[in-house]
């Protein structure tokens, strides 16, 4: 008995839709099967940073919490999962739809991780995963600013920078604060006005639309430590676990558990 090319081809389709829901209904899924296609020099290693990114980042998607703040150190590839990862998953989730802001202190930075986003969504990979549903829009699709033929967009920010009149569903800020800036109070400042003062106002609905805070821990007053003052959920993710430290455990907004780190005392993140 032989298998004909339409059975071939129906196959090949079903593996395909299985495989385009199974990513959009699991961001740690998604990061599997997307890694290849952002880095393919590095094999996706396990890493106690990447599950608790991928919990929240999915409750958060899910609605379940509104404000989050994440900090961890160098290494665990912050970057790519909140500047590439998260949004092209969102993109997925949502059909091309999600107005999604990410914001830095550094334009160079930002524009990087838009690109290589941007090169995501543009992939083989990634067009056979979205079926054609939607595609880039021809006339604005720059390396910091690109929109949907569904009307979603990825733009970028920067602290100092005004954002005027551009509008969001969801807010990313990767790093407000160099880690040149540690131990200056203005910079601090701004900084911290910027995520407080400036952003907000860009949200559609600032009652609904999410706000995540990441980056690393550089002062006792730095922008993280101030949104988790402000009531953000916080995703704290140290490189090695203190003896005396608590383990991360992330709450909804509704007190369900998210997700717990499971590090014993001296485990090391990665």
């Amino acid at each position: 008995m032989t298998t004909s090319s339409t059975d071939l081809a129906r196959g090949k389709r079903y593996r395909l839709e299985l495989l385009r829901s199974v990513c959009a209904d699991s961001l740690r899924s998604y990061l599997k099967h997307a890694w290849p296609v952002i880095d393919p020099t590095r094999a996706l290693l396990p890493s106690v940073a990447l599950d608790g990114m991928c919990a929240a980042g999915q409750a958060v998607a899910e609605g379940r919490i509104k404000r989050l703040a994440v900090s961890t150190c160098p290494g665990t590839s912050k970057s790519i999962f909140w500047g590439i990862v998260f949004p092209s998953w969102l993109m997925l989730r949502l059909q091309g739809r999600p107005r999604i802001m990410v914001g830095s202190y550094s334009w160079d930075f930002a524009t990087r991780d838009s690109r290589r986003c941007r090169d995501l969504v543009t992939s083989s990979w990634y067009e056979d995963l979205i079926g054609g549903a939607w595609d880039l829009r021809a006339d604005a699709n720059r390396d910091d600013d690109w929109w949907t033929t569904a009307g979603g967009r990825r733009m970028i920010v920067s602290v100092g920078g005004k954002a005027l009149g551009e509008r969001c569903t969801f807010q990313i800020v990767d790093d407000a604060l160099s880690g040149a800036d540690i131990h200056s109070t203005p910079a601090k400042r701004e900084a911290i006005r910027w995520i407080n003062e400036v952003l907000p106002s860009r949200l559609e609905d600032p009652n609904r639309d999410p706000r995540i805070f990441v980056g690393q821990r550089l002062a006792v007053d730095d922008p993280i430590a101030e949104a988790v003052r402000q009531g953000c959920k916080y995703l704290y993710l140290p490189a090695v676990l203190g003896e005396d430290e608590a383990p991360c455990e992330l709450y909804d907004d509704a007190g369900e558990l998210v997700w717990r780190d499971e590090r014993q005392p001296g485990e090391p993140i990665v």
